[in-house]
């Protein structure tokens, strides 16, 4: 459940990319001979189930493909994350500065022009996974991410130009 703490408010998940970075992250595993995919599929429909992720979009057999997490529910898991140092959210690269040392997974959520000088000064080779959305042509420096397993990018086309990152170098 935490982990759902990576995506920004009002966000539409999808279930498969979902369930492919809790294999990836290594949180779900092979059990009574179902593949970690099959497992991870039924911890999502538990928490669809349980009230806590909202069913977005389902198929005709009413399996949910996509859900969205309601806000409070979202606020809690963030907290959570924080506190546990799980997974570190934010809208402002300037509260890294503090923080570099100790991020494990990292969600960026960036909108308009980024000074991206922090980030490329800040410590983040143990970040494992990293995740970023939001309208800004900025990317962060990949090669700095030794240690990364899994990388979730979002670039919405929006005000500031919609140019995609050469990705080429990872």
């Amino acid at each position: 459940m935490l982990y759902i703490g990576i995506y920004p408010e009002d966000y539409t998940i999808e279930k498969n990319d979902l369930v492919r970075q809790w294999v990836a992250q290594g949180f779900v595993s092979k059990a009574h001979g179902q593949w970690p995919e099959d497992v991870a599929e039924c911890y999502f429909n538990e928490l669809v189930n349980r009230g806590i992720i909202q069913p977005v979009d389902t198929d005709h057999n009413n399996e949910v493909l996509s859900c969205k997490v309601h806000d409070m529910i979202l606020d809690l898991i963030v907290h959570k994350c924080r506190d546990e140092n799980f997974i570190i959210a934010t809208h402002d690269i300037q509260a890294m500065i503090g923080l570099s040392g100790k991020v494990r997974r990292l969600s960026l959520y960036l909108d308009g022009i980024i000074d991206g000088t922090i980030l490329e000064t800040a410590q983040l080779s143990q970040v494992i996974a990293l995740a970023r959305f939001g309208t800004s042509a900025y990317a962060p420096p990949l090669l700095k991410f030794k240690h990364l397993r899994v990388l979730t990018l979002e670039f919405t086309i929006g005000n500031h130009g919609s140019e995609i990152p050469d990705l080429t170098r990872i």
